[in-house]
C-alpha cells in the first residue's frame, strides 16, 4: 500500500483543489515542517554525541553527520522559537549573525532560559566548524 493511499480522501480533494490560498498556507506548513525535520536530525546527532564513547567534539560529529550544513543553517535561521535564540545566531556561513532582531544583550532578559530549542547552539556550532572554532561574540555571554 502506498503512502498516498493512507491520506484521507477529503485531504486529497483539498490538496488537488486549485485554490490560490493553498500555496500560501502550504508554504507556512512546509517551512515549519523543514524546521521540525532539521531539529529531529540535530537531536539524533546530539544523542549520538552524548552516547559516543570517545566524546569527539560536537563540531567534528556535525561535520561527519551533516554534509548539508549550509542548508541546515539556512533552515535554522528561520526558527522563531524565542527572542533570545534569534539574537547572535549565525544566519549563513559568512554571516555570524549579529542578530535577526538586533537586541544587544537580549539574553539578560531571559534568565530562566526555558527554551530548549537547538537552533542557536547548532547554528553557532556549524559556524565554528567552518571558521576553525571562532565565533565573534563567544566571550560576550
Amino acid at each position: 500500500m502506498s503512502l498516498i493511499n493512507r491520506i484521507p480522501q477529503e485531504l486529497c480533494n483539498l490538496i488537488n483543489e486549485m485554490n490560490p490560498e493553498h500555496r500560501v498556507n502550504f508554504h507556512k506548513v512546509s517551512e515549519e515542517l523543514e524546521i521540525h525535520v532539521v531539529k529531529k536530525r540535530i537531536n539524533a546527532i546530539k544523542y549520538e554525541w552524548e552516547c559516543h564513547p570517545d566524546r569527539i567534539s560536537i563540531t567534528a560529529l556535525l561535520a561527519l553527520k551533516m554534509p548539508d550544513y549550509e542548508y541546515v543553517l539556512s533552515i535554522l535561521s528561520k526558527c522563531k522559537c524565542c527572542v533570545r535564540h534569534q539574537t547572535k545566531r549565525p544566519i549563513t556561513i559568512n554571516n555570524p549573525g549579529e542578530s535577526i532582531i538586533n537586541i544587544p544583550g537580549a539574553f539578560k532578559y531571559y534568565q530562566k532560559h526555558e527554551c530548549e530549542c537547538p537552533c542557536r547552539q547548532t547554528s553557532r556550532n556549524i559556524y565554528r566548524m567552518c571558521h576553525n572554532g571562532y565565533i565573534p561574540y563567544d566571550d560576550e555571554e
